[in-house]
């Protein structure tokens, strides 16, 4: 689910296939449905904040979840990605 915080400026969603706190491996199909949603309101930007502990949940893709937003075209159709892995240092696609 996607909330509104400012009207067409910023929005708000969880990561994924979040759960609630059970922290279970999240399937390639709900990781592509939640990029088409993303890409569904045209938003401009990604702003992802996970750890490593959240990043493993998405092992079953082939290069994991910050290659999946690359690879579906995220960056390429003008939207702009940032991630921020805590304790490491972030990095951005344009």
């Amino acid at each position: 689910m996607i909330r509104i915080e400012i009207a067409d400026l910023l929005f708000a969603t969880l990561r994924p296939g979040y759960d609630y706190g059970a922290n279970v491996p999240v399937s390639p199909e709900l990781i592509f449905h939640w990029i088409a949603e993303v890409k569904s309101i045209a938003a401009k930007s990604i702003i992802c904040v996970l750890n490593d502990q959240h990043l493993k949940l998405y092992g079953g893709l082939p290069a994991g979840l910050l290659q999946a937003y690359t690879v579906m075209q995220v960056s390429k159709s003008g939207m702009r990605l940032r991630w921020i892995i805590r304790g490491r240092r972030s990095r951005a696609v344009s």
